[in-house]
């Protein structure tokens, strides 16, 4: 009697526990992360730069330095045509020509930003600063052979700010499309001189020529010394 109710009580303890893991709720599954056609996890896409605003002959880098870094510095446009200067320097506060590898197109409107290796100047050029035109044929550069007929000239207006005692300055020039970014940027690296210092080693070397001339005559007569100086 003892023996079958414990074979009872056994088997009424199995069922009881068969039952509850039965009725044990099911382990939740996160849903799988969305994937592209290919499989790969979608992820998402960086704001796209540019100005919704922007025109065509519009400027399409801002003056900041955010704007200069990320659009002229970075890399992230392709390298433009080559720079081709016709000057061994880049005069501050007046105009140098520049000749550009690629055909002139008048509808084309060329953008510039300048920068001291010395970082102690900057200057994005305003509109207007920079002007194309075809290349004449007799150029020096075409007669070089460094730019073929039918090529852009540009007309840079260098400001005096970027002057200094013959530092080089960095220039980038583009052009710009939609949705208003560069379409592409090159880069001239050149000495920039100053008017200032300019003008100042001009009339020093003057003043030195004039002394050396009128110390010349001393030989000649003999006379007070501040007469040597007298230009007649």
């Amino acid at each position: 009697m003892n023996l079958l109710a414990l074979l009872t009580a056994s088997l009424l303890g199995i069922s009881l526990v068969s039952e509850a893991f039965g009725q044990a709720a099911p382990t939740t599954v996160p849903p799988p992360a969305q994937q592209t056609a290919q499989g790969s996890p979608v992820s998402p896409s960086p704001p796209a730069r540019g100005r919704a605003s922007w025109q065509e002959g519009d400027r399409c880098v801002q003056d900041n330095k955010e704007d200069f870094r990320h659009e002229l510095k970075s890399g992230e446009h392709p390298v433009g045509p080559e720079i081709l200067p016709a000057t061994y320097f880049l005069p501050a506060g007046g105009p140098v020509e520049l000749g550009v590898n690629e055909p002139f197109n008048p509808s084309v409107h060329y953008f510039g930003y300048l920068e001291r290796s010395d970082n102690a100047a900057q200057k994005l050029l305003p509109r207007g600063a920079i002007t194309a035109k075809r290349v004449p044929d007799d150029y020096s550069l075409v007669k070089k052979g460094i730019l073929d007929k039918g090529d852009t000239l540009l007309t840079l207006q260098i400001p005096d700010s970027i002057g200094s005692f013959w530092q080089s300055a960095t220039l980038y020039l583009w052009v710009c499309e939609n949705p208003g970014r560069p379409k592409s940027v090159s880069e001239l690296t050149m000495p920039v001189s100053s008017s200032v210092y300019c003008s100042a080693a001009v009339w020093t070397s003057i003043l030195i020529l004039y002394v050396g001339a009128a110390l010349a005559t001393s030989g000649v007569r003999k006379a007070h010394w501040y007469r040597y100086l007298h230009p007649v």
